[in-house]
């Protein structure tokens, strides 16, 4: 009956926390039901409304207008590194449908954002420097020792 938007609102919401499973009950679940990883506080029937101010990869922002919590689905891959926020504090996430990312969103107008950090860059970017640092070392130390030995090569006794 056509394509699902890319964010909508749930409907209604049911727990699943395994992915597969997920997956596997999709075929037999109707679209309006979306299944979520975790229990996440919303409200079945809530009015709202989502506008996106930023649609950037690695960085969404929608501004939602909702009359009672609700569960914010966006339908693109959740994997590891993604954060949301809700008015810039952090907000309660899950897996919808096996694959997405879902959001619980409270009554009234709000920012919601969805920002994308790279796993492991806090603790890769400082090794990668220290491991520079340790590189640059040794290739100015073997420069200079190879400086200091005389031509000839070291004399024979």
């Amino acid at each position: 009956p056509g394509a699902f938007e890319r964010f909508s609102v749930a409907e209604t919401v049911e727990v699943e926390a395994d992915r597969g499973a997920a997956l596997a009950r999709l075929a037999n679940t109707d679209r309006e039901t979306t299944l979520l990883s975790v229990a996440l506080p919303h409200t079945v029937a809530a009015k709202a409304t989502l506008h996106a101010i930023v649609d950037q990869p690695g960085h969404l922002e929608l501004a939602v207008t909702a009359t009672h919590e609700i569960v914010v689905v966006v339908r693109d891959a959740m994997t590891p590194g993604w954060l949301a926020t809700v008015d810039g504090l952090p907000a309660a996430t899950a897996i919808a449908d096996g694959l997405f990312r879902a959001v619980a969103v409270p009554a009234g107008d709000h920012k919601l954002v969805w920002r994308y950090e790279t796993p492991g860059l806090l603790v890769g970017g400082p090794v990668s420097a220290v491991a520079l640092v340790l590189w640059l070392g040794l290739f100015v130390w073997f420069r200079m020792r190879r400086r200091a030995v005389p031509s000839g090569g070291p004399a024979n006794l």
